[in-house]
């Protein structure tokens, strides 16, 4: 039954997410064409400060708040309080950047969008707080019926603006607001729809100012963790932004924003993992068994083998494939800056599972000095190669963190319950780099590239018996 749930999870849930990787594949490649590199870069520089700065103010709440959903603790206290929280700061925050906008040194086109930014990011984040309810009540269908319409009228919207010359960032950022205010209201609906299927045990529902600063004092440690974690994923845009020019930071965000996408399998599972780990570890819980044990390292092995697909793929077409299609703005300039990139897409996966596992134990301080020893270096790093080496900067400055981290969980994050091991993924991943690093010196065709990558990769891993269809399946049996 557990494994037929889990099934079902990942199909709701891979629903909801290639249908909303589609849009924003779609939607992100008509901005890069359309879009001059210099409003294109300074678009995505706005987001990555007012995500940073909203993901900040978040308090490091929502995992918090995922994780009392999923455990069914204060549920829906916690869920009132979270979307107060959410929408006031989210509020405050508005107010304060036009109260004190005079005191950016930006041009009145800049001005507009910086804000437009701003508003799209706080809608996004509000709308989130229903997502995040739906998602630790493990309701991935609904989520799913959520995708399906609002990026149907995101990419419609977006389709309208070109066929009717209106194709402008102000239209496009005012698109995305409405879009996600559509979001929060039928995220909304499934919310009631969810509490009437099934009550949570605690009922309390009016907000309460004493739980209020509990729920902040339980995510303290989290906090902190969402301050140097949000810095990781955002602070080579930002300082890309500054040190470098409009034009090399639309080069190095086409490139990130294709190596984010290219995570698929990583979006997928990551949500359900920590809903998952947070049952499966919860204390006064019956031990593992050794059979849940072998189940859940061939799941982490396997989803380390299918977040090589993708990387693997766009590697061997990037060039052709991309500048044929953005008019030779970002492809070959930008060919070994996303084959950088996506050497972190499987060790991400690693990380996010022992980071799962961390969390679901409640080892909240230890992630946290974790992530901050991670942002130090990673903050260096930009800071020394971004003016030497530009956008190929930015990108080793996030690759060379992200596999210290995975190291650093790994010595540091409890896995005596669940006795996952990290060498064969390692092996995994020295396979399929070896195989891309050989094929790319080759004068081949990008498509012969693909096949003999995905071909020769997945004979290797047979034949030495790392992988099997008995491991696929114990895999999926996991959880």
């Amino acid at each position: 039954m557990e494994s037929k749930k889990f099934l079902k999870d990942i199909s709701a849930s891979t629903i909801q997410v290639a249908v909303t990787q589609v849009a924003n594949l779609l939607i992100f490649y008509l901005i890069s064409k359309y879009i001059s590199k210099e409003e294109f870069g300074f678009y995505n520089w706005s987001m990555a400060v007012v995500t940073t700065v909203i993901t900040i103010l978040s308090l490091g709440m929502d995992v918090i708040y995922v994780r009392r959903v999923s455990t069914d603790f204060k549920s829906i206290l916690s869920s009132k309080i979270h979307f107060y929280h959410t929408t006031v700061l989210g509020g405050v925050l508005i107010l304060l950047i036009l109260l004190f906008r005079q005191f950016f040194n930006f041009s009145p086109s800049e001005e507009i969008i910086f804000i437009l930014a701003l508003v799209c990011q706080v809608t996004f984040s509000i709308a989130n707080s229903f997502r995040l309810f739906l998602n630790g009540r493990e309701n991935f269908n609904y989520l799913a019926y959520s995708a399906i319409i609002t990026n149907s009228v995101r990419v419609i919207l977006i389709l309208g603006l070109l066929i009717f010359n209106a194709f402008s960032i102000y239209y496009i950022l005012t698109c995305f607001v409405i879009c996600y205010l559509l979001e929060l209201s039928i995220n909304s609906f499934y919310k009631r729809k969810s509490l009437k299927e099934s009550t949570p045990s605690n009922k309390t529902t009016n907000f309460q100012w004493k739980e209020y600063f509990f729920f902040i004092k339980e995510s303290v440690p989290q906090l902190g963790v969402i301050i140097f974690d949000s810095s990781i994923a955002r602070i080579d845009w930002i300082l890309m932004g500054i040190i470098a020019t409009t034009v090399a930071t639309a080069e190095y965000s086409f490139a990130f924003k294709v190596f984010e996408l290219s995570k698929l399998p990583y979006i997928i599972i990551a949500p359900i993992l920590l809903s998952r780990f947070s049952k499966l570890l919860k204390k006064n819980l019956s031990p593992l068994t050794e059979k849940q044990k072998t189940n859940l390292q061939n799941l982490l092995n396997l989803e380390v083998i299918i977040s090589l697909m993708i990387p693997f793929v766009l590697i061997c077409i990037w060039s052709d494939f991309f500048d044929w299609v953005t008019d030779n703005k970002y492809g070959k300039v930008n060919e070994i800056t996303y084959m950088i990139l996506s050497i972190a897409i499987p060790i991400h996966c690693i990380n996010n599972f022992l980071w799962s596992i961390g969390v679901a134990q409640n080892q909240l301080k230890i992630i946290l000095y974790n992530i901050v020893a991670v942002s130090i270096l990673n903050l260096v790093l930009n800071i020394i190669l971004i003016p030497l080496y530009s956008s190929l900067g930015a990108a080793i400055s996030y690759m060379i963190p992200s596999i210290v981290q995975l190291f650093i969980y790994y010595k540091t994050i409890d896995l005596t319950k669940v006795k996952v091991k990290i060498n064969t993924a390692l092996l995994i991943i020295l396979i399929g780099v070896a195989l891309i690093l050989i094929v790319q010196t080759s004068n081949l065709q990008p498509l012969s590239k693909v096949v003999i990558v995905i071909g020769s990769f997945v004979l290797i891993l047979f034949s030495t018996k790392i992988i099997s269809l008995a491991k696929v399946k114990s895999a999926l049996d996991a959880l």
